[in-house]
């Protein structure tokens, strides 16, 4: 399997493709983009905030561009249930919890508490390791496909420079492999929560997962967990986690997958 044979590593791959040309052209071109998921349009929009020299064209679709707008410039707003736009952890966070289950109640009401747990996990990471300056959540519900995705993204020092800063020095994929395996920064080995979520998404909760940090990547499902080494032009400075998963989810007892 490659990652191009995935759902989400596809979308990460169209946007690395479309950042090569725009730093070459100097021009965005997004004017036949058919519509945007939270793996592709995450680090797009932290590219064109970093990038505001660069020309953005819009999509030619009418609908697909007012999503877009609203996507990238719209404050997160506790009535719209169906998405949480890109909005900054930061000064949102509990903001975006209480936005989060609106959305994820819509879904499947029994499983928030495992969402709950695994977008908490998440952000304490990126708050306790990525040493970030930028970190954004989105997520959307996709009524007709039956599916929701859901994404974070952080500009920090990556995961491998995360274990360089506690006096490890890994390689980008050995870094990824060492934190899916558990392998803690912290003094008191509380640092399960990224192989722990990933186990609940995967197992418990039949999600599709995508973790990219600077030249590492993987891909995880219910089946395998296939990891990757990135060509450089599709490194990406910082770590992005992505889910997808269908919205007719069994109802999952999380201590099953937590670790004790």
């Amino acid at each position: 399997m490659s990652l191009n044979e995935s759902v989400l590593g596809k979308e990460y791959l169209e946007y690395c493709n479309l950042k090569e040309i725009a730093l070459n052209t100097k021009t965005l071109d997004l004017s036949n983009i058919t519509w945007f998921f939270p793996t592709f349009l995450l680090p797009l929009g932290i590219f064109i905030k970093e990038h505001k020299e660069i020309h953005v064209i819009p999509p030619i679709d009418i609908e697909v561009s007012r999503y877009f707008n609203i996507m990238m410039n719209h404050k997160i707003d506790s009535d719209k249930k169906s998405y949480i736009p890109i909005v900054e952890i930061v000064p949102n966070v509990k903001l975006i919890y209480k936005n989060l289950e609106l959305l994820l109640s819509n879904i499947h009401k029994e499983n928030q508490i495992a969402f709950a747990y695994f977008i908490g996990e998440l952000i304490d990471n990126i708050y306790e390791h990525s040493s970030y300056s930028k970190a954004y959540i989105m997520a959307q519900r996709y009524k007709q496909k039956k599916i929701t995705e859901i994404g974070i993204i952080d500009n920090g020092i990556s995961i491998s420079g995360s274990y360089k800063a506690h006096g490890f020095n890994f390689s980008d994929i050995q870094a990824l492999k060492e934190a899916i395996n558990g392998l803690s920064t912290k003094s008191d080995d509380r640092g399960y929560g990224l192989r722990t979520s990933l186990k609940l998404l995967t197992r418990g909760l039949e999600a599709e997962c995508l973790i990219i940090s600077r030249g590492a990547s993987l891909i995880a499902n219910k089946n395998n967990t296939i990891f990757f080494e990135m060509e450089e032009n599709n490194n990406f400075t910082g770590t992005l986690i992505s889910t997808r998963f269908l919205s007719n989810i069994r109802e999952v007892n999380i201590y099953e997958y937590i670790e004790e």
